[in-house]
């Protein structure tokens, strides 16, 4: 097994990730168990009907270059935080493990906002590109970019304003930084449930690259909330 050093700081328990033997009581936190879905079904319902397992898919595109890349001017990039943004973050977050799994729900506000934050300050992503109508923000999107490959951290739409092309919008603003910036192949994450989400980005010309399946055991008697 494998010690999560970030994830034990923040719940304030160890969490680990690996092999772990069945029916045993969890001596620590939280274990994360991937692999196939019959045998953690099978795990979840023979010793730990209360663990949570979900599908995690991540999609991916080649960015081609591009002579004139498309311009919108309601995009610009978002430097600082606000309370609006959190509420986006919290949006793209609802079909988390960390949203769906009632054990970790106390957790979810505080995970969601340093997530934000630290990709304002650009700790945890290059860039955080944001929709704007009337100057009020009703969407963004958060880039990692490594070598040539760029990842979507958070990716949200205010829910008044979805089904108005501004994700699509945000998405092509985000591959064109991308490419402008030396990248050359996008990777988005989300739960295999989200089948919006899943639509959207197949719709946009991404292919699905990886599909696993996790079960994550909680040890409640470990669950403290720190504020």
């Amino acid at each position: 097994m494998k010690r999560l050093d970030w994830d034990s700081d923040f719940f304030g328990f160890d969490v680990y990730e690996g092999v772990f033997k069945k029916g045993e009581t969890l001596p620590f936190g939280m274990i994360y168990l991937y692999g196939k879905y019959d045998e953690l079904e099978s795990l979840k319902t023979d010793y730990y009907p209360d663990a949570y397992l979900e599908n995690k898919v991540e999609f991916a595109k080649w960015i081609r270059r591009k002579e004139k890349a498309e311009h919108f001017d309601n995009i610009k990039p978002v430097e600082s935080f606000s309370d609006k943004l959190f509420d986006l973050a919290k949006i793209s977050g609802q079909h988390s493990r960390f949203k769906c799994d009632n054990k970790l729900q106390p957790y979810f506000n505080r995970l969601y906002k340093l997530w934000v934050v630290n990709s304002i300050n650009k700790r945890i992503a290059s860039t955080v590109l944001g929709y704007y109508d009337n100057d009020n923000l009703v969407g963004f999107i958060t880039l990692k970019l490594t070598g040539v490959e760029a990842k979507v951290g958070l990716f949200a739409v205010d829910s008044e304003f979805q089904g108005k092309g501004i994700g699509k919008k945000l998405l092509i603003s985000a591959e064109n930084w991308v490419s402008k910036n030396g990248g050359e192949t996008m990777v988005i994450a989300t739960q295999g449930k989200n089948i919006n989400a899943c639509y959207f980005y197949k719709k946009n010309g991404y292919v699905l690259l990886t599909s696993v399946f996790l079960l994550q055991i909680i040890n409640s008697s470990e669950i403290k909330v720190i504020d």
